[in-house]
């Protein structure tokens, strides 16, 4: 048969095996809600995420005209409520599966029934539901508030009792009269038991507006959901920036992994925001790579044409039902028909090598298994993936991804502190410690990044550009520069995206030092430096804009008197409000213009020590700002609000 043809057949094969064992698994086209207004009130409880005969779907509807929710496993209740306007809301199916929990089964016995005026005598007791105390199941009560229309799901009693007493919260009369409305896992289970039994977190939202509650085990929907409603509720932080800490070569890593700890639970996840693990707080993960080592067979078709790239030799007659033989020669082509994949190896590279001619198979045998002929190559690629391992696991986990992201399991890393540890390195024995999200990425370089994931708001309060002890507007003048720099990097920066991040940690964008430098580390001698969060506090989101677009403002430290326009400094003309003024409050005592440059002084837009002095003479920084930063033709530098607390 010829090549091209069992290509084909190979492919009708596998799109078939595909369609039917995989694609029921990968449904992933429904839509998450995008309701604005949302607040994210942590974990209510933990389920299932598949069905079982012991866990059965929990739809999940909506109405829009009162904007309220229902989540029944009652599937009259469904049919009823689809009746009188409601929709089935699809968080994660279009089917209106919420989730999978646990239906209480009892089989009633005879005891006390009445038939007539004669009382039957019990023959059997009822049975309770073993599955509850085997699994600690626990109920999950559902109540109705019909002043807001809302119904409130909560697994705890003392929430539920707080909500009757003091929130004009009632058992949902459609409910059994207990309120229980289905069973499930309780916040309080060990992250090992939520591994072991395949537990997804129902994350609890709240709409304070409407009194709307949300409960979902999308990550999807709940980023939609965080990122339209304030976080935390009253405070917007800003933006998200990713922030590249460091990098170590798969080699040092495997020798010393990273560590990484949270100061509560908190999850591992994908890229894809796939709960990969979740881990105690305070319990250490540690990060490492490891290979997996694929091989391809790239055919010569036996020919010279079709991708061969062989010679034809002169045919010989023969009998008529001989076929004339072709020989390839050794230049590159072909097509890949198989590959299989094994563990192993330690070194990304490709190898190639021929495999010696084969008996020719039957025609069937031909067609599932490629013939493999003499000049057939076989390529060998090494890809490293990411494994993680610890007390929290039993044994390693080898995880088949290339980078991961850790974040609060009760879905708010406002106060989330992770503890990272780099290996041989004495600068992280001082600053290991970060807010928010963590991500570590492996990148094709066979380099492993360590990435702080973190709102623009805290990536200021960790900022190592100063010590915030000179004058206050000197200090707001700082974060304002800062702030811009890193939100127009949060925004526009392309630059380090192969490796995961927006803006780096060092001087090669600007100083970021973390958690350990705004709370200080005095073990280490790290002071403290609280008023770099004041100064970011008092001029909450305000960036510098020119003519309404961000400005990235260039600063250092010193000057010989002026500062140097950043066309006269670097050529062309795209920082306009960079021209070159007057600076007498900047300039060095000592030191030349080349000395200035060598030590780092390109002496462009703001100067630091100029800044310092003005501020110390009682200007306020704005003022600061609008006298280094000037502008062209009449227009001049604004501080503009991007958002506000």
């Amino acid at each position: 048969m010829k090549q091209k043809q069992k290509i084909w057949v190979w492919f009708v094969l596998v799109s078939f095996l595909l369609s039917t064992f995989v694609s029921p698994f990968c449904n992933n086209t429904a839509k998450a809600a995008t309701v604005s207004g949302y607040a994210n009130e942590g974990v209510a409880f933990y389920v299932k995420n598949a069905s079982s005969s012991d866990f059965s779907a929990v739809y999940r509807l909506y109405k829009s005209t009162t904007t309220e929710h229902i989540y029944t496993q009652d599937e009259t209740e469904k049919t009823t409520a689809l009746a009188a306007g409601y929709v089935l809301d699809p968080p994660t199916s279009t089917d209106g599966i919420a989730f999978y929990a646990h239906k209480e089964n009892i089989i009633a016995g005879t005891e006390n029934i009445v038939a007539g005026t004669a009382s039957i005598v019990a023959d059997t007791a009822p049975q309770t539901d073993s599955l509850i105390a085997d699994e600690g199941l626990v109920p999950v009560y559902r109540l109705y508030n019909s002043s807001t229309n809302s119904r409130f799901y909560t697994a705890s009693t003392d929430d539920k009792t707080d909500a009757i007493d003091n929130l004009s919260f009632v058992i949902d009369p459609s409910t059994s009269t207990d309120g229980i409305a289905f069973y499930a896992y309780p916040t309080t289970l060990e992250a090992a038991a939520i591994n072991s039994k395949n537990l997804v977190p129902v994350y609890q939202f709240h709409n304070p507006t409407t009194g709307d509650y949300i409960y979902t085990t999308s990550e999807n929907e709940k980023t939609i959901l965080l990122t339209e409603a304030s976080t935390p509720p009253t405070t917007n932080l800003g933006p998200e920036i990713s922030v590249g800490l460091w990098n170590n070569t798969k080699s040092s890593l495997n020798d010393t992994p990273y560590k990484i700890k949270g100061s509560k639970n908190y999850n591992i996840k994908d890229a894809a925001g796939n709960i990969l693990a979740s881990v105690p707080a305070g319990t250490t993960t540690r990060v490492a790579s490891y290979t997996v080592t694929t091989t391809q067979i790239i055919k010569d078709d036996g020919g010279g044409g079709g991708g061969g790239g062989g010679k034809k030799k002169k045919k010989k007659k023969k009998k008529k039902k001989e076929k004339s033989t072709k020989k390839s020669s050794k230049k590159t082509g072909g097509q890949v028909l198989g590959a299989s994949t094994v563990k192993g190896g330690t070194k990304k590279k490709t190898t190639k090598k021929t495999v010696k001619k084969k008996k020719k198979k039957s025609a069937f045998m031909d067609l599932l298994i490629p013939t493999a002929y003499a000049d057939d190559q076989i390529i060998t690629t090494n890809t490293e993936y990411l494994k993680i391992y610890g007390s929290a696991f039993s044994g390693e986990k080898q995880l088949g991804v290339q980078e991961l992201y850790f974040d609060a399991v009760d879905g708010n890393n406002t106060d989330m502190i992770f503890d990272v540890y780099r290996p041989g390195s004495d600068y992280n024995a001082k600053f290991d410690q970060y807010r928010d999200k963590m991500k570590i990425k492996y990148t094709d370089d066979d380099n492993i990044w360590m990435i702080n994931i973190l709102p623009m708001e805290h990536y200021i309060w960790g900022m190592g550009e100063m010590s915030g002890t000179g004058p206050m507007e000197h200090s707001k003048v700082m974060t304002t520069i800062f702030r811009t720099y890193g939100y127009w990097y949060s925004q526009y920066a392309t630059k380090y995206m192969p490796w995961g991040f927006r803006i780096r940690s060092d001087s090669g964008s600007q100083i970021y030092r973390g958690y350990d430098w705004e709370m200080g580390v005095p073990s280490q001698g790290i002071a403290a430096h609280p008023n770099i969060r004041t100064a970011a506090e008092e001029t909450w989101g305000k960036v510098v804009t020119y003519q309404n677009d961000i400005a990235l403002t260039p600063y250092s430290s010193w000057t010989d008197g002026r500062t140097r326009s950043f066309e006269e400094r670097w050529g062309g003309n795209d920082y306009p409000w960079c021209q070159s003024v007057a600076d007498p409050y900047g300039k060095h005592p000592t030191l030349g213009t080349d000395a200035l440059v060598s030590a780092g002084n390109h002496m462009v837009g703001l100067s630091a020590h100029g800044s310092l002095n003005l501020a110390g003479s009682g200007s306020k920084y704005d003022n600061i700002l609008k006298y280094y930063f000037t502008g062209t033709n009449g227009h001049r530098i604004e501080l503009t609000s991007e958002y506000n607390r």
